[in-house]
């Protein structure tokens, strides 16, 4: 299966790259969700994550890629795969530009392919000890291999946010959100938002639930406009 493969070559690329740096500038994570139910109903999900981050300052470099599978009495019923790399500069102390690319395969949804790319820049406004808040803009192009047999190709506009709330030594609230605008069709405008809360095990540990809507204005045709994904996993970091 080609998702899992691309998974384990960022992962040894990440790992190959940080054996050959000797300066602790690196960061990883690596994150594994399983649920299973029996009974009247045989349900069964597995999701599998990792990211890594390069960052000598004023520089930052970061990879990352998640899969996810659900399956109903063995028959598969949801999919996906996705990866971003994305390079950043800081200009100042609130403000940097970045870089990035993406992937996305989720035939559920609609999408045999969707290939992204984007340019912009992220502002700081807020940080204190138990509280950060930043936004950035952004522009870029979307190509789409679809599910109906179509094939679109666009220019979008993106601004986003991200809130993150330390509210105890052992626990994070982070939300964020995306609004992207189809410049080609104004009305396949999309929105992503993505909420966290983490509870800190060790200093390796992590138990992470989250929540994850996405609307697509004008789906692809028989889906629906939104989709939402709900997982609880066990987060290392090291």
């Amino acid at each position: 299966m080609r998702a899992p493969r691309m998974i384990v070559l960022l992962s040894c690329f990440a790992f190959g790259v940080a054996r050959a740096e000797e300066k602790k500038e690196w960061e990883h994570s690596a994150e594994l969700s399983l649920l299973l139910t029996s009974g009247n109903t045989e349900i069964s999900t597995f999701g599998v994550g990792g990211a890594s981050a390069y960052k000598p300052d004023p520089w930052a470099v970061k990879a990352k890629a998640n899969y996810l599978r659900s399956s109903d009495s063995g028959l598969k019923k949801a999919e996906s795969f996705e990866a971003e790399l994305r390079g950043e500069r800081k200009l100042s102390e609130p403000l940097s530009i970045f870089v990035l690319a993406n992937y996305l395969k989720n035939q559920f949804s609609g999408f045999n392919d969707r290939f992204g790319a984007e340019t912009g820049a992220n502002y700081l406004l807020l940080k204190q000890e138990a509280h950060e808040l930043s936004t950035e803009l952004g522009v870029g192009v979307i190509k789409e291999n679809r599910t109906d047999n179509t094939i679109q190709n666009f220019v979008t506009g993106r601004i986003g946010a991200r809130y993150a709330w330390r509210f105890s030594e052992n626990g994070e609230f982070s939300t964020q959100t995306s609004f992207i605008e189809n410049f080609q069709t104004t009305r396949d405008w999309r929105i992503r938002n993505v909420n966290s809360v983490t509870a800190i095990l060790t200093s390796v540990l992590s138990l992470k639930a989250s929540f994850a809507v996405e609307h697509l204005n004008t789906p692809v045709m028989g889906k629906k406009k939104t989709d939402t994904t709900t997982t609880i996993a066990l987060v290392a970091k090291f």
